[in-house]
């Protein structure tokens, strides 16, 4: 079965460099950065698409239902890169985010067609993270129980091939509690990847999903940046 990706946008595909790196050109622009500076890999352009999609989008603030506008930088590539896989139909796409208000405006000017929406939280409401791991939890489990109706006497290691591959990337709750979770819901094969927020998802870890993707002995594996390096503020 072809994979299912759940992705989050802010940290992921919606990147928060730091200002310093915007103001002296951004990814790939590392020259004034000392060789022992550890930034210096990370914005390297082997490293990290070129944010070079920049964009204002009006939403209604959470906390007092204000309207504000949120500017983004994501990577046209990256985008073109993860629809062609939808609509070549080598994976199933759906949003897992707290922009579950505004997915079709992330539609939009990001080029995607034929992702979907998880509705995970009361959007009357400010969103409780762990219900987005309840959500996915949920999609797991009925996956796996659905498969083990249809193949009753089949072990789980046999039922493998009926159950559908989860890829979930997100920067912020790919933890490894979240990821025990998702893994005792189910036995399907999995890929788990934590994006640095300051690039979102990287090159090497788009890379090595996209092998995962097409690799019909995929294992479950782990993609995982570091959570050191500061917050940002998003939607």
């Amino acid at each position: 079965m072809k994979p299912h990706v759940f992705i989050d946008f802010d940290g992921v595909l919606n990147a928060f460099p730091e200002e310093k790196v915007l103001r002296r050109g951004g990814i790939g622009h590392t020259d004034w950065m000392k060789d022992n500076d550890p930034r210096k890999p990370v914005y390297d352009a082997s490293n990290a698409f070129a944010l070079d999609g920049n964009e204002r989008i009006e939403i209604m603030r959470p906390s007092d239902m204000e309207l504000m506008k949120l500017r983004i930088h994501y990577s046209m590539e990256l985008a073109c890169n993860i629809s062609s896989l939808v609509s070549n139909g080598s994976i199933d796409c759906t949003w897992l985010s707290t922009w579950q208000p505004y997915t079709d405006t992330l539609n939009r000017v990001l080029g995607f067609r034929n992702v979907g929406t998880a509705e995970w939280y009361d959007t009357n409401l400010i969103p409780n993270q762990t219900h987005k791991i309840d959500w996915l939890e949920s999609f797991a489990r009925n996956d796996y129980m659905n498969a083990r109706h249809a193949h009753p006497g089949l072990p789980d290691d046999e039922l493998i091939p009926y159950l559908t591959p989860i890829i979930w990337i997100d920067d912020e709750m790919v933890l490894n509690w979240t990821i025990s979770i998702i893994e005792t819901a189910t036995p399907a094969s999995c890929l788990f990847i934590r994006p640095d927020d300051r690039i979102g998802i990287s090159r090497p870890q788009y890379d090595e999903m996209l092998a995962w993707i097409h690799d019909s002995n995929r294992r479950t594996g782990y993609l995982l940046e570091p959570l050191d390096h500061g917050s940002h503020i998003g939607y």
